[in-house]
């Protein structure tokens, strides 16, 4: 799993976005696995998960450089393969579409 985590890290920009007003930046902090990883934790803006139609917690969000939701994974849904995969994918579509 490890090696999974570090080849989203390559690959991704990661954020670990609070779904509980109630958790710090500290809280959200101590989740992010104990390896070197460039993963940033936030605390959403007012209306984030509103707008993202976030409803619980554990929810994993696509973007792509456009901000656009490509991909989305519920509570307890997909697992690190899938989500790399998908990473690929989009990284790879936005380098054919600069080419």
């Amino acid at each position: 799993m490890a090696g999974e985590i570090s080849e989203i890290a390559d690959i991704s920009e990661v954020f670990i976005v609070a779904a509980d007003p109630t958790e710090s930046l500290l809280d959200i902090r101590s989740m992010i696995p104990d390896i070197d990883l460039p993963w940033q934790p936030a605390t959403p803006s007012a209306g984030l998960l509103v707008d993202l139609g976030i409803k619980v917690q554990s929810t994993k969000l696509v973007l792509d450089n456009e901000n656009t939701v490509v991909v989305r994974y519920g509570y307890g849904r997909g697992n690190s393969k899938q989500w790399i995969s998908v990473l690929s994918s989009l990284m790879e579509q936005e380098q054919q579409a600069e080419d």
